[in-house]
């Protein structure tokens, strides 16, 4: 009998700890008390940029796997932070291109001269992507030894990068 009621509290106690977590991250926004609130009136959340960390996690695990010493580091860095930067800059270009899409879509009939200038605009941004890829590959071939570029293409061919 005392271990339901031992459960039970066990049981209760969880509860409260998980709810009170919940209620305390969306408290404040800002940690003063103000809230921050989106149009609907929920508080909304500072978001935190996971994808910058996450490719410089990924540079670092590239370098460590290849074996990377400091001279070859510098330019690697260089490289790949280019390289990110422009695909950043591609997926950004197509998500706001989304809009001149839809707005093409709405009338009677599809507008083409709006879809062919918004594309015409991708193909500008795909072709500048293309070079830093190009210019990315080549600086870091440039630096990499004989078994260094045998094992990033085995990473390329295989597609398994971690």
């Amino acid at each position: 009998m005392s271990g339901f009621f031992f459960g039970a509290l066990c049981l209760f106690g969880l509860l409260c700890v998980t709810r009170g977590a919940r209620y305390r991250r969306h408290a404040c926004a800002d940690g003063r008390g103000n809230h921050y609130r989106d149009g609907y009136g929920r508080p909304t959340r500072r978001r935190r940029s996971t994808r910058a960390g996450m490719t410089v996690a990924a540079t670092e695990i590239f370098k460590r796997r290849l074996d990377i010493d400091e001279d070859q580091e510098d330019i690697v860095d260089h490289a790949l932070r280019d390289l990110f930067a422009s695909i950043k800059e591609l997926k950004e270009g197509l998500t706001e291109s989304r809009s001149d899409i839809a707005d093409a879509f709405t009338g009677e009939t599809v507008d083409d001269g709006a879809l062919d200038a918004t594309f015409a605009i991708h193909d500008s941004d795909l072709a500048r992507s293309r070079r830093e890829v190009v210019s990315a590959l080549k600086q870091v071939h440039a630096v990499l030894t004989p078994e260094q570029r045998t094992r990033a293409a085995d990473w390329l061919r295989e597609g398994r990068w971690m």
